[in-house]
């Protein structure tokens, strides 16, 4: 999460998600979104020509889906562009980069990185889900080989990757910028299976802070 939009403002929210195969990328909402306008995506590693045959790739897509929440499926058609504007892998992939250590269970919610700790979260919203919290803190504590973490998002007028950061900043008492959501499958998606990238904490200390 970068910046925070706010009631009556021309700018909306913005947020950054890891993007294989270009790294970074940073994605602008404007204020009026998802009924008008459209979001800007910006790969930050990438530079000159290919920079911009990204950026205007993922506008294009972005574009045949006004009116839409259209985030996920225009980053899902980002190694499509990426491979249209000739651009190689810029950043190690998650498998390698985001490598889990192979002592820990590999059901476990949380995952030891190169970059910090990956909570692996199972989340819920609509409008039957009226306030945003951690469903299953107390089978967290009790259980070794839960799944992922079950989180309820109430409905809002920002988008739900700033919810869902604002949420795990104030469980885990870090701030919003430090989490950053990996892009999965979209069946991930529909699912609501999530992965956070939490890049101030260990996962000793991660796990700590949301059991306490």
């Amino acid at each position: 999460l970068v910046e925070e939009g706010h009631e009556g403002s021309r700018h909306g929210a913005s947020f950054r998600i890891r993007c294989p195969p270009v790294g970074p990328v940073l994605v602008n909402l404007p204020s009026t979104y998802p009924a008008s306008g459209h979001p800007s995506f910006t790969a930050e590693r990438l530079r000159g020509s290919q920079a911009a045959a990204v950026q205007e790739g993922l506008a294009s897509v972005a574009r045949e889906l006004a009116g839409q929440e259209c985030v996920f499926q225009v980053l899902s058609a980002l190694p499509e562009v990426a491979l249209l504007s000739g651009v190689e892998e810029v950043e190690e992939a998650p498998s390698s980069k985001l490598e889990i250590s192979e002592k820990q269970d590999p059901g476990h919610w949380a995952k030891e990185s190169a970059d910090g700790t990956v909570l692996l979260l199972s989340v819920r919203s609509g409008p039957k889900v009226k306030t945003s919290r951690i469903t299953n803190a107390s089978e967290l504590r009790r259980v070794s080989n839960v799944g992922s973490i079950c989180i309820d998002l109430a409905t809002s007028r920002n988008t739900e990757n700033y919810e869902l950061a604002n949420l795990l900043a104030t469980c885990l008492q870090i701030k919003a910028e430090d989490v950053e959501f990996l892009v999965g499958k979209p069946k991930d998606k529909a699912s609501g299976e999530k992965q956070a990238l939490i890049r101030s904490l260990t996962r000793e200390d991660a796990v700590s802070r949301l059991l306490k």
